[in-house]
């Protein structure tokens, strides 16, 4: 893995989400790294809790000197977003930190509540699927729609027309 620099150019990408029905569909989140990595280096992080998650989104993915992938703590995530050229994420604890310290941020909503938590600096955008989903916000128990769920619902071309906008921003 290639020593990140304060002067190196990175999105910081964080896959988990805390509860299940949080989360964003593996194959998605390979489908945008792939694209992403075209262009510009992605460092993939998960907490500890996680790592299973990152091993299997990395086994789904050639190998690329583009792509990092990182178990973290709570100082290594604080660094690595301080560094980062923007975040993308859930609606999740390293989301608010990226917010909290002034990083552009893409963040993808399913069943919380995108009102209350959503990043709301000026140079962030969310993406919040409830149209059709009487059950939103929910309590992320169960879910009524497993297979066609509100965070199923995101497709991965609206969020990589995202990225694309952010990266012509910066």
């Amino acid at each position: 893995t290639e020593e990140i620099t304060t002067q190196t150019k990175f999105i910081l990408l964080h896959v988990g989400g805390g509860w299940e029905y949080k989360r964003w569909q593996e194959t998605k989140w390979v489908q945008l790294i792939n694209q992403i990595s075209k262009t510009v280096l992605v460092i993939v992080i998960g907490g500890k809790g996680e790592q299973t998650l990152v091993e299997q989104i990395k086994s789904q993915i050639p190998e690329n000197p583009n792509i990092q992938y990182k178990i973290t703590n709570f100082e290594e995530i604080i660094q690595l977003t301080k560094n980062c050229q923007f975040f993308i994420g859930l609606d999740s604890g390293p989301m608010n930190l990226a917010v909290c310290l002034g990083k552009p941020v893409i963040s993808l909503f399913g069943p919380g509540d995108s009102s209350m938590w959503y990043p709301y600096t000026s140079h962030s955008q969310w993406i919040h699927k409830k149209e059709g989903f009487s059950c939103n916000p929910c309590f992320q128990t169960n879910c009524f729609f497993p297979q066609k769920s509100c965070m199923a619902s995101i497709e991965v071309e609206e969020v990589y027309s995202m990225v694309n906008y952010a990266l012509a921003s910066l």
